[in-house]
């Protein structure tokens, strides 16, 4: 199997070689946190298409399998394709949306409809895929890896809480990433009597300026998910009142916490069906964030819950469908 990108948050790969599935990962990229924990795993730097299509020559995979945007690295793979016929898995967790380049929605358009196979990390993706191209897809949620769980904390305080991942610190509505400015949202919360520490994806500057507990940047996701148990809720949610794009996102934080900590979720379509479909948590209003008035008892009660379910939410209940997509692949 060749991994374009190292998805080193999910760990899909640790169960793969529990199963004596050998993986090759060929990354474009420097930056490979928690790389010691994949010590069975080949890794191999590329820096372009002749590099992949040798390595490929040279590795004989059964899979190609991509990652992230349909981008550069999918057209590389239906090329190589073409001359191998080692067949590709696409793995999308984005798409080319109404403010996306043309360069991208191109890309988007020459990637999906010719894959092999199609692997969602949401149910609206999928849908939104069907809708688009009149292609089927198969959704595996980016739950954490059984093994990299710490004990859940039972004696976790409601009103204390968590928000781990990207966040920008100033306020521009031209900004496409100004869905994680949170000033406005944490301010709410706050007002209500909760705590909120977060520990951001990099390093941020100007982060005094929300006037909130920020952590340093944990990589080991050890280290990561251990902090995240000692806390009573996790947050998720954007800073977007308009439904549209954020209605079908579940980002990885949200799978994070169902496994380790209650949930504060935003009422995006498909996080707060998730939530309250499996009592993980309490869902806000977008606008007003106006917590329940039982905050604190259905909290207590998710965390019992998460306590008794958790392994139901661990990426080992997820990966036989992985193999099924490769099976397919293979028939």
């Amino acid at each position: 199997m060749v991994d374009f990108r190292l998805r080193t948050r999910t760990f899909k790969e640790l169960f793969m070689l529990q199963h004596k599935y050998e993986c090759i990962f060929a990354h474009t990229t420097d930056r490979l946190d928690n790389k010691e924990l994949l010590n069975k795993v080949k890794f191999r730097k590329i820096r372009g298409k002749k590099q992949l299509l040798q390595l490929v020559k040279i590795e004989k995979p059964d899979v190609i399998h991509t990652h992230n945007h349909p981008d550069e690295l999918g057209k590389w793979a239906l090329e190589i394709k073409k001359k191998t016929g080692v067949p590709v898995v696409h793995e999308v967790h984005d798409m080319a949306y109404e403010h996306a380049s043309k360069t991208a929605k191109q890309m988007e358009k020459a990637v999906l409809p010719n894959v092999d196979h199609i692997i969602t990390v949401g149910p609206g993706m999928s849908r939104l895929i069907r809708d688009k191209y009149r292609v089927s897809s198969t959704t595996i949620f980016a739950y954490p890896n059984r093994n990299l769980l710490p004990r859940i904390q039972k004696n976790t305080i409601p009103n204390r809480g968590i928000y781990q991942g990207g966040i920008r610190a100033k306020d521009n509505p031209k900004s496409k990433f100004n869905h994680r400015y949170y000033g406005r949202i944490f301010r709410k919360l706050l007002d209500q009597g909760l705590t909120i520490d977060v520990y951001p994806a990099y390093e941020l500057k100007g982060k005094s300026v929300l006037g909130l507990n920020f952590k340093n940047h944990e990589p080991n996701i050890r280290k990561l998910y251990k902090k995240i148990s000692t806390y009573g809720f996790g947050f998720v949610g954007y800073n977007q009142t308009r439904s549209g794009v954020m209605d079908i996102a579940m980002p990885n934080k949200l799978f994070e916490y169902c496994c380790l900590t209650p949930v504060i979720a935003m009422d995006y379509h498909d996080i707060a069906k998730f939530v309250r479909r499996n009592g993980l948590g309490v869902v806000v209003d977008k606008k007003t964030l106006r917590l329940p008035d039982d905050y604190n008892e259905r909290m207590l009660k998710a965390k019992e819950k998460i306590i008794r379910n958790r392994n139901n939410y661990t990426m080992e209940t997820q990966m036989i469908k992985l193999c099924k997509v490769y099976r397919r692949c293979l028939s």
